[in-house]
């Protein structure tokens, strides 16, 4: 007898037994991953709150005007330093700024 013909009504049933089975395992396993996927974006999430939070902190105790420290707050965040390139560029223009003033202060 052909292996197709030899099928029961109990074999059918194994069968969508064992497709629910693997069915149930499936979305266990896509639940795990998207739990894994929440911890990895809340974990994410606090360490870029923290890093603004640092930011806040120092800017305060700076003597910046106002239009500097936004500039230096939505400078995008870089891992090795509070604040990055931008931040450099834009102090860097306030010495250059600063130093200008007193260039033409001493001449008048």
């Amino acid at each position: 007898m052909p292996a197709v013909l030899a099928y029961s009504v109990t074999d059918q049933l194994d069968f969508k037994g064992m497709q629910d089975l693997l069915h149930a395992a499936e979305q266990v396993g896509k639940r795990t991953l998207q739990c894994g996927f929440d911890s990895l974006e809340a974990s994410c999430r606090a360490a870029v709150t923290g890093s603004v939070i640092r930011r806040h902190a120092w800017l305060k105790e700076q003597a910046l005007p106002e239009h500097v420290k936004a500039k230096l707050l939505d400078a995008p965040l870089q891992k090795d330093a509070l604040f990055g390139v931008k931040a450099e560029e834009v102090l860097k223009k306030m010495e250059e700024k600063a130093k200008s003033m007193q260039t033409v202060k001493r001449f008048f």
